[in-house]
């Protein structure tokens, strides 16, 4: 969302994210039980693709 820590983190339209400190994401239910461990504002490392390159963003979650 507009302003949401995506953005904040330099998160773009089509990026996929691979993973949240070394967890690996295969689906929206893991990102969600991931996200869910961290305390809001923590931040959290991803590895995320973006085109043909593999990234890392470092974004703070906030709540929902």
């Amino acid at each position: 969302s507009r302003g949401g820590p995506a953005e904040a983190a330099g998160l773009l339209s089509g990026d996929v994210l691979l993973a949240a400190e070394a967890v690996t994401l295969t689906h929206v239910d893991a990102l969600l039980r991931t996200l869910a461990q961290w305390t809001p504002g923590t931040k959290v490392t991803f590895a995320v693709l973006r085109g043909a390159k593999k990234i890392s963003v470092q974004a703070s979650p906030r709540e929902a």
